[in-house]
């Protein structure tokens, strides 16, 4: 099993701290988080690019 990953626990944190809508935050932060675990995960990232 996996927990919320790091896009999710990023979005918590900011929505928290800053009083953030969440879905708002996760539209914001994800480009980010895809291009940091893009050159770890090349193939889930390809996967995601052709969706």
């Amino acid at each position: 099993s996996a927990g919320p990953g790091i896009h999710h626990k990023l979005c918590h944190v900011l929505g928290g701290t800053f009083n953030l809508p969440h879905a708002q935050a996760h539209a914001a932060v994800l480009p980010y988080v895809l291009a940091f675990n893009t050159p770890a995960a090349p193939a889930a990232a390809a996967r995601i690019a052709a969706a």
